[in-house]
Formats: C-alpha cells, sequence, structure tokens
C-alpha cells in the first residue's frame, strides 16, 4: 500500500492545477527567504549606521 502511494505522490504527469500549485509554492517559499535577507541586511545596515554615529557623538 504505501509503496503504491509513494508512486501516485510522485508521478512525473502532474496535472496543469498541481504545476501551477507547485509553482506558486515555490515562488512564495524564495520570495519568503528574499524577504527575511532583505530585512536582515537593513537592519544590520541601521545598526551599524547607529553605532557610529553614536562612537562619533560621545567624544
Amino acid at each position: 500500500m504505501s509503496s503504491h502511494l509513494t508512486s501516485k505522490l510522485f508521478t512525473r504527469d502532474l496535472s496543469p492545477e498541481s504545476n501551477i500549485s507547485l509553482i506558486v509554492g515555490i515562488f512564495t517559499i524564495v520570495t519568503g527567504v528574499l524577504s527575511v535577507l532583505l530585512s536582515w541586511a537593513v537592519w544590520k545596515l541601521a545598526y551599524e549606521r547607529r553605532q557610529s554615529s553614536e562612537v562619533g557623538e560621545g567624544g
């Protein structure tokens, strides 16, 4: 039973709806990862700018 289910899940001939869902899912994951990376980079730049401005004002 499980081998039959596995062969059904991993068939090459996916329906068009399944292909669209797969593409949308992959696009969603990629967009999420890029969003996290961008927000981390912006946070890091802002944090470094705050650190450098605090060092300059301390003198």
